[in-house]
């Protein structure tokens, strides 16, 4: 019973065996059958359980195929050359926490961080003056679409609180509003690439 509740669970195992497999397989040539392989990871728990397997099962299981496999496996996890993790979150101040937290437990399992991408962040239409009058009225006079001045305030505070927290590239990409773009995956990719290569 200690055995089964201290060993990490089968799902994530299965995940790292499949993992492997797709990165050791190779073409008739010997080339890699895979030029870049993504893995989307549903939550921060999942993700270090992932990235902490190694480790927890080497203490476990030092020798035999099943540490050999971890080995290798960590080989890749851990080398910033062939594999890095880029953390998704929102311009929320829980969702920022929650990316801050994971970038550390990823520092802890050896697992290189290439960046943070910030997803629907807010424009301001308001210049820093306009926004300082415009929440001077509003704290005496309620208005129509002053939840949507404070979401966007919210949102910068929280993107400050994440730029000052962590030390990887911080990619933001603008939120897109259906009636203004029913397929915004062009943009949104667009933005994304060009951020990546460093070009405005």
């Amino acid at each position: 019973d200690k055995f089964l509740t201290a060993a990490p669970s089968f799902h994530e195992m299965g995940i790292f065996y499949h993992l492997l497999t797709l990165l050791k397989a190779t073409r008739k040539d010997g080339a890699p059958e895979h030029e870049l392989i993504i893995i989307d990871m549903p939550a921060t728990g999942h993700t270090l359980a992932l990235t902490s397997l190694p480790d927890i099962l080497l203490r476990l299981i030092p020798g035999g195929p099943i540490a050999r496999a971890m080995r290798e496996g960590q080989g890749f996890l851990n080398d910033p050359r062939l594999g890095e993790a880029w953390v998704v979150t929102l311009p929320e101040q829980l969702p920022v926490t929650e990316a801050i937290e994971l970038l550390e437990g990823l520092r802890e399992t050896r697992m290189a961080a290439g960046g943070v991408v910030l997803n629907r962040y807010p424009a301001d239409p308001f210049t820093p003056h306009e926004r300082e009058a415009m929440a001077e009225v509003l704290r005496s006079t309620p208005m129509h679409g002053q939840l949507e001045f404070e979401r966007i305030g919210a949102a910068q505070h929280a993107a400050q609180r994440l730029l000052g927290a962590v030390h990887v590239p911080v990619i933001t990409l603008p939120e897109v509003y259906a009636a203004d773009d029913p397929d915004p995956v062009p943009t949104l990719t667009d933005v994304l690439a060009r951020a990546m290569r460093g070009t405005p």
